[in-house]
């Protein structure tokens, strides 16, 4: 037999029993996602949203205009900041669509949504997503996360009138091939497959401790990371375990697919309709 074969075959039977082993640092509880209830697409076309996006925040922003199709409610008017420039202000609610770049420092990206709030004159946003990226200053998650903190305070005390709907950081799917299970056989530090996923991991336990009791708190990445059937997507490094994004909600491992986007703007949809509802 070939030795390259024979090789295979013995990682493979020695790393393979490996992904059984339980999960020490992870939440083993099953999480359902909110049920699709009736969502109010009339109280949400009233409303005034804006909505800043870079790659993922692109595809959710088509997985609305999707689910507007399928529920024969195309009426949500989706602008941008230049239709604001044409004093074209629609008398009623829009999502207003605008791309900026995500992975400035949280200093900097607070000051390009303070600009764009500022620059677009209108007084009643109802709502502004905002999320901020981990990958700044040397990836040092804890004291970054600090920084993060400061800028949607700030935020939320220069616009009081608009609620922020704050968003954990997407995550990415890990996909192990035969050479990550031989570094992580020989106990690798650096796995590039994994490594920017734990550090969204850890970002982002940092973003649900803090604003994960909030009403405007929307945890994409545990969308992001769990099944239809409430079981969550997994990897494992080192004996820990961490969360990515479930196979079936990407086609290249970062943007969403059909699916992914389906579900993801579903979950916005009902979080944004939740608000609306129980707003005075």
């Amino acid at each position: 037999m070939n030795i390259n074969k024979v090789l295979i075959l013995v990682l493979m039977i020695v790393v393979i029993p490996m992904t059984a082993q339980a999960d020490d640092n992870l939440d083993k509880k099953t999480i359902l996602l909110n049920p699709v209830k009736s969502i109010p697409w009339e109280m949400i076309r009233q409303k005034k949203i804006v909505f800043v996006y870079r790659s993922v925040g692109r595809d959710i922003l088509e997985g609305i205009k999707e689910m507007g199709r399928k529920n024969d409610r195309s009426e949500f008017i989706f602008i941008d900041e230049d239709t604001m420039n044409r004093e074209l202000k629609p008398k009623r609610g829009f999502f207003l669509q605008q791309w900026l770049n995500m992975n400035s420092s949280p200093q900097d990206l607070k000051k390009n949504y303070e600009d764009l709030l500022d620059r677009i004159q209108v007084k009643d946003i109802d709502f502004a997503m905002v999320r901020f990226s981990p990958f700044f200053d040397d990836n040092l998650v804890e004291e970054n996360f600090k920084k993060v903190q400061i800028a949607i305070e700030d935020l939320k005390k220069e616009f009081p009138d608009t609620e922020f709907l704050i968003s954990t950081f997407p995550l990415t799917h890990s996909k192990t091939s035969l050479k990550t299970w031989i570094k992580k056989l020989i106990g690798q530090d650096d796995i590039w497959e994994y490594d920017s996923n734990i550090t969204v991991n850890e970002f982002n336990r940092h973003m649900r401790e803090t604003y994960g009791n909030e009403a405007t708190f929307f945890d994409l990445a545990k969308i992001q990371s769990t099944y239809p059937n409430g079981e969550r997507s997994t990897f494992t490094k080192k004996g820990k375990s961490y969360y990515h994004m479930v196979s079936e909600y990407t086609h290249d491992g970062t943007h969403l697919s059909a699916k992914g986007r389906e579900v993801v703007a579903e979950q916005l949809l009902i979080l944004i309709g939740r608000l609306v509802s129980t707003s005075k």
